[in-house]
């Protein structure tokens, strides 16, 4: 380790002695407890796979955004706020499951416990990583699978730990 203060010592050490000292970084018990650089917190963390579950059942919503889950979120709770009609939100271009699943069911979302599966910057990764994670769950209020994946995949996500597995190594 290196002190800026011992640079005296080092130059007896070398001058009297011949020795030269080496410094080279090393990992500290610091380096292993803190993570270093400014950590996001949750809500504004961009470019997401994410999974939103449902307060009063076991049904869970997958998406994508590219935007922040703290935007992304506010998204959804102004659409569930909104007394649109059940076939607009089935005949939608994009996909309206948590609103589809509080008008049709008077359900709440807990969008503060809102997990964030992946973070991803490329589109393409990302609705992939968000397919991956649609096919590998159940009880999904998703009313679009999300991007295609092809069914040979499903033994691979059906083992323990598959979909995580992969996710992690398309995202990593």
């Amino acid at each position: 380790m290196y002190y800026g203060r011992a640079k005296r010592l080092y130059n007896i050490l070398r001058e009297q002695f011949g020795i030269t000292t080496i410094f080279k970084k090393t990992t500290t018990l610091g380096n292993l407890i803190r993570r270093k650089g400014r950590q996001k917190e949750k809500q504004f963390t961009a470019a997401t796979v994410y999974k939103v579950p449902c307060k009063e059942c076991d049904k869970a919503y997958i998406g994508q955004s590219k935007n922040t889950i703290a935007k992304r979120v506010g998204q959804h709770k102004a659409l569930c706020r909104r007394n649109v009609k059940l076939s607009k939100l089935k005949n939608s271009k994009k996909d309206n499951g948590i609103a589809f699943h509080h008008i049709k069911t008077g359900h709440e979302f807990d969008f503060d416990n809102a997990e964030i599966i992946a973070r991803e910057t490329n589109y393409w990764r990302r609705l992939i990583l968000e397919g991956i994670a649609i096919k590998a769950h159940d009880n999904l209020v998703n009313l679009q699978a999300g991007y295609m994946i092809d069914e040979c995949w499903t033994p691979y996500l059906a083992r323990q730990g598959g979909a995580n597995q992969m996710i992690s190594d398309v995202s990593g």
